[in-house]
């Protein structure tokens, strides 16, 4: 739930983009433990620069004749994508061995970055302290239906198919990069079961954007300044549902 007011897998801050740009390293390395005054900046842990440093070296060599979501959701199944998440509300719980970045320049508060292959809260990295968000089928009383964990700082539902959500993402180059290096993100959906599984595809354009619904929200929601209700229509089925779920900060 947010109450105040993203950006994806790439820690994609105009800030960042400076720093990259002013670089003086000649390696290709990143370095995510960039501190700034003002508690703005990035902190590292563990070894999250390792593989951040994979991550990356798997977005500069992206065959450009196939699917890049194809090519990320290959690599996920090894080992895992970035995945942002919202921290527990002491943040000196969190095990200082544990690997991540902890993300300061987003507008929704602070985002802990790790590598995962689920959303299921006993799998993810940090013994059950770091939290998704949620997004709820409601029936036309308000009842819910049923109920996904996505990332936080993502870019809304795109479309449900079954039992399947599909939420815009994107996969970029993590942290301050090296010298000469271009950041380029690659836009993805991920395509999330209740389970907390996904499999990163490739987004449909062809797919319409949902419609606003007027809907009585589930109480999760209600301190929520972002909450709303959209009416999609099932991609296998055809059915109405109504999704509810927190729209990006500004």
């Amino acid at each position: 739930m947010r109450t105040t007011g993203w950006i994806g897998w790439g820690v994609a801050s105009a800030l960042a983009a400076v720093l990259s740009a002013s670089a003086t390293e000649t390696s290709s390395k990143a370095s995510c433990n960039q501190p700034l005054p003002g508690g703005s900046g990035s902190l590292a842990f563990g070894e999250i620069e390792t593989k951040v440093n994979d991550w990356n070296r798997l977005l500069r060599n992206l065959n450009p004749k196939s699917s890049p979501a194809r090519q990320i959701e290959t690599y996920c199944e090894k080992h895992g994508v970035p995945i942002r998440l919202a921290p527990p509300e002491d943040p000196t719980r969190l095990p200082p061995d544990l690997s991540r970045i902890e993300d300061f320049d987003v507008p929704c508060g602070t985002d802990i970055i790790v590598f995962s292959r689920s959303l299921d809260a006993p799998n993810l990295p940090g013994s059950g302290l770091l939290r998704g968000e949620r997004v709820m089928e409601i029936d036309s009383e308000g009842r819910i239906l049923r109920t996904w964990i996505v990332p936080t700082s993502q870019g809304g539902v795109a479309a449900v198919r079954g039992h399947s959500i599909m939420v815009r993402s994107w996969a970029g180059p993590l942290c301050r990069l090296g010298t000469g290096e271009q950041r380029v993100d690659h836009d993805i959906w991920l395509a999330i079961k209740p389970d907390g599984s996904f499999n990163v595809v490739d987004p449909d354009p062809s797919i319409a954007a949902p419609e606003r619904a007027q809907c009585r929200v589930p109480e999760y929601f209600t301190k929520s300044a972002y909450a709303g209700c959209w009416r999609f229509k099932d991609l296998d089925s055809g059915a109405v549902k109504i999704i509810v779920f927190d729209a990006p900060c500004t």
